[in-house]
This record gives C-alpha cells, structure tokens and sequence, in this order.
C-alpha cells in the first residue's frame, strides 16, 4: 500500500528516500507512492494526512512542523517542494513577530507538474493542474478544473480540464 523510495525516474540518482519523524502524525489513507531521491522531516507536534492514490515520482521534499492535509488521487511532478514553515519568525516593526508556519491544503485530483514549490498557506480546490515551476504560497481562487499558472496564481484555463490518472496514456 505504501511505496517509499523506490526509483522511477533514470535522470535522478537512486539513494532512496529520508524519512525523520521527530514524533508528529503521518497518515496514510490509501495507496501512496512516493519515488526516489524524495526526503521527508515531520516536526515533533506536526499533521500530515495523505489521500488514497498520492504519488510522487521522484525528488519529492516535503518538511511539516505544522500541517499538510492532502485529499485523494493526488500527483506531484519531479522536484517538488512542500512547507509548512519557514523555520523562521520575522519581527515586525510595529513590534511581535510573524508567526512563520501554517497549514497547507491540497484539494484532491490535483495535479503539480515539476519543480513546483507549495509554501504555507496554500490550499486549492478540487480537480485542478498546477503548472510546472508554480510557487504557491496562498489559497489558490480558481474554480475546479482550471490549470492554474505561476505569477500571482494566473488562471491559464479556467473550465472543462483535469487530468484523469485513470485515463492519461498518450499514444505517439
């Protein structure tokens, strides 16, 4: 049911997977596939929930100290980045400090295509495409089936696409 660590992808090197759990919940409902080359760290009062079907092809990071809630039939590209925290607070001027970390929510038939980066405070609905090199770092206001794009969350389409994993072969 579970698959860490093992290699997909032939441009990547094949040293597994890191996994640190300094005493937070993981939980697995379902199906999960996570490839090569990926690391993951959960923080000692941390949350992270994976929907059925998760799969990450290789070189997935992601590093919770709070919480990561992800729904089902979820697919991350290679390179990719999910935070919960910034391991930092900031000061404010107007004096006390920024809180540094808060939840992430990933809505499910969600697709991320590579080297995008998914920072506290992202969530987004349901049946969407995350184009390659997207940084997220808030909730996403696209409607479902949208692809949504890199500056500042442009929508690129925004009705009538998704990507079905249970129908997704190309034939060339």
């Amino acid at each position: 049911m579970i698959r860490l660590g093992f290699p997909t992808v032939s441009l990547y090197p094949n040293p597994g997977i890191v996994y640190e759990n300094h005493g937070g919940t993981i939980t697995f409902n379902g199906e999960c596939s996570i490839g090569n080359n990926s690391a993951i760290s959960i923080g000692a009062k941390a949350n992270v929930e994976f929907g059925d079907r998760f799969t990450a092809t290789t070189t997935l990071r992601l590093t919770s100290y709070y919480k990561i809630t992800i729904a089902n039939c979820v697919t991350f590209g290679w390179d990719t980045l999910i935070m919960d925290t910034d391991f930092h607070k900031l000061t404010k001027v107007s004096g006390g400090y920024s809180k540094g970390y808060a939840s992430i929510s990933i809505g499910s038939n969600n697709w991320f295509g590579n080297g995008c980066r998914i920072m506290k405070r992202t969530t987004t609905p349901d049946y969407c495409v995350i184009s390659a090199g997207t940084i997220l770092s808030g909730p996403v206001s696209a409607p479902s089936y949208s692809v949504v794009g890199n500056d500042s969350h442009i929508v690129v389409k925004a009705t009538g696409v998704w990507r079905n994993v249970d129908d997704d072969v190309i034939e060339y």
